[in-house]
């Protein structure tokens, strides 16, 4: 019809409706390419802008160094008066979060026991809430120990773990009327120096208070960062967080975020920014900026802390997903707060936008990571050279030079005991060591990048309380001895052990087993645990799947295809370059980690949905999550033969165990 209507017509309009389909394609495809150009570089032009900062941040330590080095010069030239504290001396309570921190515990009330303060003014609070019976005892054992000695030490307890650490550490806040918190997590081993040498910052020279000033950050050190190269890459990217960024950042805009640990608060400001609250997995972060908005200011003090870091790979993912996922869900929550409401400099508010949003940088680095294939094979690089990568690599390389050399000359002091310990060597093997610290880190950076980026989404949109994962702890590093006394001389004292809930106290001291405490647990409302346990429905089914681990293996896939086509053009170096954080992602999967997290994932959608029948008295029990899993597992070993000679009952010890662990917790 078309055609008989418009015959005779030549114009150029109809010419150019009549052009070949291939040519129509052709410049759809040039449109889309030039759309993933411009998307492309946007995305590296901001990764340019943090690093930018980051640059600034670690020159500016330098600076603040320098100063800081003339000043100390001059005063030991000219001594001044040292700082004073009023008499009598503040009260401090000691906060010790745990959960189930069987290799840990004993260590770390010990730690805290021994802090220097004066007696009438210090207190431990042990905020346990393990569900492991002889974890549960061991605690109340070491408590009592150090009960002994006139320490006074107190376990608190609470019939339900709402809220996970902030909520311990709200509900420990509003037991105890000291003035200043310090806080320390279950790998923590402060020195007995720690308050001595933290709560005189919150006082002047004459002895009267900083009321401005809300916390005290400690630096952290590292029991076991020459364990492996895994630790050795951790302990780069934290010295230079806590050398260069935490002394700039309290230098100069005045605020620093509490990093969860080795910290002192002054109690009045939490109470005055709201109270700890479980919004975010970054609980410390989210109450900093909170706090921050109250009109209070921060700072940092070199004070280190020796501390475990993550051994395994699989314990070294769950904290950095935790991490992530909080400071996404922080940026929605505060975000517009900081840009719209919060007044204060503009350079000030620049960096502290940039602070918030330091977590941008892992879906930025994907989406320029999966546009660079494309880049390539259409030669779209905005830089017409022979090696376009080397220029685009440029500030990355400076920034991690920077950073590296910044971190071995503030903080290199600190390996020497740990390295004296492995060899006669000394400075010649420690120099080279750290500076080569940025080979495995780089490589622990492009490998986990999937799976932050998938954290980071993650934690954007959940809008619902999400499950605080904590990191699992070994106990490097090496234990205080226990103190000496009889534990059996207060065993049964009911003041130093408290649980929240309609139930009595439970001491647990002398072994006593946990099952009061477990039946309370099991007993709380059945929304509240349906609640927790999620929908027996498809969306439910698909929440249990292991997407991290999907985007992981499809991250690999995609790289992989890229290469063979890279390969097959004869573009041998472009095929290298492209399935380095293919390689990066495998090298940070453990033996069998995918496979087997794969398989548990899909066996975990297909039995957890089956268990739909509630007990009548309430609260579910461990069994009715195990039973599935553990009979597929009988099963399995049946099959294969590999079953134990003691039947169903040896299976109790098998990994679906810690599965079925981390998914009711």
């Amino acid at each position: 019809r078309f055609r008989h209507q418009h015959a005779g017509h030549t114009d150029g309009r109809h010419r150019r409706s009549r052009l070949p389909a291939t040519r129509r394609s052709r410049g759809d495809l040039q449109r889309a390419m030039l759309f993933l150009c411009i998307v492309a570089h946007a995305a590296y032009s901001l990764i340019v802008i943090f690093i930018l900062f980051g640059l600034i941040e670690r020159l500016g330590f330098c600076a603040v160094s320098v100063s800081r080095w003339f000043r100390a010069r001059e005063c030991r030239d000219e001594p001044g008066p040292a700082k004073a504290l009023p008499v009598p001396a503040p009260s401090v309570c000691v906060q010790l979060p745990m959960f189930n921190e069987r290799a840990v515990a004993t260590r770390s009330i010990a730690a805290a026991c021994s802090l220097r303060w004066p007696h009438e003014a210090f207190e431990v609070q042990v905020l346990d809430d393990s569900t492991e019976p002889d974890v549960v005892a061991m605690v109340d054992a070491a408590a009592a120990s150090w009960r002994a000695r006139g320490v006074r030490c107190e376990v608190i307890r609470r019939a339900w773990r709402g809220g996970y650490k902030a909520g311990a550490l709200e509900h420990g806040r509003k037991q105890t009327s000291a003035e200043f918190l310090a806080l320390f997590d279950a790998d923590f081993v402060p020195n007995d120096d720690f308050l001595l040498r933290t709560v005189p910052s919150f006082f002047g020279a004459d002895g009267e208070p900083l009321e401005d000033l809300a916390l005290v950050q400690g630096q952290w050190a590292h029991l076991n960062a020459l364990d492996s190269l895994l630790t050795l890459s951790q302990s780069l990217s934290l010295d230079d967080h806590h050398s260069s960024q935490m002394v700039w950042r309290s230098a100069m805009i005045g605020f620093v975020n509490f990093t969860g640990t080795a910290g002192v608060w002054r109690a009045a400001a939490i109470e005055r920014a709201g109270g700890w609250r479980a919004a975010s997995l970054v609980e410390d972060c989210e109450l900093s900026f909170r706090v921050l908005f109250a009109g209070y200011r921060t700072a940092f003090v070199e004070v280190p802390v020796p501390a475990e870091l993550p051994a395994s790979l699989a314990a070294y993912k769950a904290q950095q997903r935790r991490w992530t996922f909080g400071w996404a869900q922080l940026i929605r929550l505060h975000g517009a707060q900081l840009l719209f409401s919060y007044r204060c400099p503009v350079l000030k508010k620049v960096h502290l936008c940039y602070h918030m949003c330091l977590s941008v940088q892992w879906p930025l680095w994907m989406a320029w990571q999966l546009a660079v294939p494309w880049l390539a094979w259409y030669k779209l690089f905005f830089f017409k050279t022979d090696e376009p990568g080397l220029v685009y690599m440029a500030p990355i390389l400076l920034h991690m030079t920077v950073s590296t050399l910044v971190a071995c000359v503030a903080l290199g002091r600190g390996y020497t005991t740990q390295l004296r310990q492995r060899t006669s060597a000394g400075a010649p093997v420690l120099v080279p060591l750290l500076l080569l610290r940025v080979v495995p880190a780089a490589i622990v950076a492009a490998g986990m990048l999937p799976h932050q980026c998938y954290a980071w989404v993650e934690g954007l949109l959940t809008t619902t309380e999400a499950e605080f994962e904590t990191t699992p702890k070994s106990g490097a590093g090496g234990a205080p001895e226990p103190p000496t006394g009889d534990p059996t001389d207060h065993p049964t004292d009911g003041a130093k052990c408290a649980i929240s809930g309609d139930a009595a106290c439970h001491p647990y001291n002398g072994g006593v087993a946990a099952a009061g405490l477990a039946a309370q647990r099991e007993a709380r409302p059945r929304a509240q645990w349906q609640a927790e346990r999620g929908p027996a429905t498809a969306a439910g089914r698909f929440a249990r799947v292991p997407w991290s681990a999907v985007s992981e293996a499809a991250f690999v896939a995609y790289h992989l295809g890229w290469c063979a086509a890279f390969a097959t053009a004869g573009w041998a170096g472009d095929a290298w370059r492209v399935v380095f954080p293919a390689v990066a992602v495998v090298c940070l999967w453990p033996t069998g980690h995918t496979v087997q997290q794969l398989a548990d994932g899909c066996m975990r959608t297909g039995h957890l949905a089956r268990v739909s029948a509630l007990p009548a008295s309430g609260g579910p029990t461990l069994a009715m999550y195990a039973e599935p899993l553990l009979g597929e597992k009988s099963r399995r070993d049946d099959q294969t033969g590999s079953s134990q000679a003691g039947g169903p009952t040896s299976v109790s010890q098998t990994t679906p165990v810690v599965v079925v662990t981390s998914s009711v917790s």
